[in-house]
């Protein structure tokens, strides 16, 4: 399958030329690729971060689109290497979870274990498989190379063993999946575990938040605030601050939700 555009997702930040040479490699052997950026400040190793930016992308990319995602605390080990297509996206990442939550909303259609030499750097490192494999990989399917070829079929990922919402009779609760820049909380409580009609109070560990709103400013500036974000999950934030910084809250902490109605 033919396709122009492979993003890139890392914990490389951009101090240093990893992100460039992984860029480098994918040009030099498909000059015709469009290169987007998701991200490369995911913090160092974090795999749940990493899987959650990879998800919240994919719903807005098109059909054929390749997603090389590198996040691996185990470079070098024994893990493997994915080549997988998830609804009509392809996503190519070291098998550690990466691929999570993509693989709660996506079918997976084929998967693959990226084994195929032929298509690797000369003489790969052994702890930069972003630039020697993934990158070369890449390359090779954006000139229409087939999936398939990559190496032999696979049946599963390896998949996050997060902590799953709990119901507790008609209450909800979760925790704190992911933190962004502005200091806000995002959780693992969907959009579609509310009803509509009903009303909720939120709490982050002892602290209460207050009823579930709409958005920032029907609260004011300074003051926290609980509503269903842009993620379609639930968050919480400070009015032109940081809910992170003002609770000393960190990724895991619980959060409920009590429905008052």
């Amino acid at each position: 399958m033919e396709t122009t555009i492979v993003t890139l997702l890392t914990d490389f930040g951009t101090a240093d030329h990893y992100v460039a040479v992984v860029k480098g490699v994918i040009l030099q052997r498909a000059p015709q690729v469009q290169i987007v950026d998701i991200s490369h400040q995911v913090p160092r190793h974090d795999i749940p971060a990493g899987a959650y930016l990879l998800a919240q992308v994919m719903p807005y990319f098109p059909a054929g689109t390749i997603h090389l995602a590198v996040v691996d605390p185990g470079v070098g080990s024994d893990r493997r290497l994915l080549a997988g297509r998830w609804g009509e996206q392809i996503i190519l990442a070291p098998d550690n979870g990466l691929v999570s939550f993509v693989h709660e909303d996506y079918p997976l259609q084929e998967l693959y274990e990226i084994t195929d030499p032929e298509l690797f750097l000369p003489s790969p490192s052994s702890t930069f498989h972003g630039r020697d494999q993934l990158a070369p990989t890449a390359a090779y399917l954006v000139r229409g190379g087939a999936l398939s070829s990559v190496g032999p079929a696979r049946e599963q990922p390896l998949i996050l063993h997060q902590a799953r919402p709990q119901h507790e009779h008609r209450n909800l609760v979760g925790q704190i999946l992911y933190i962004d820049v502005f200091g806000d909380l995002v959780t693992n409580l969907r959009q579609e575990w509310f009803e509509p009609a009903a009303r909720y109070t939120v709490q982050v560990g002892d602290h209460p938040i207050g009823p579930l709103q709409r958005t920032f400013t029907d609260v004011s500036p300074q003051a926290l605030v609980a509503y269903l974000g842009s993620s379609r999950r639930l968050e919480v934030a400070r009015n032109q601050g940081s809910a992170a910084e003002y609770l000393g809250a960190e990724v895991g902490d619980a959060i409920q939700v009590l429905r008052q109605d």
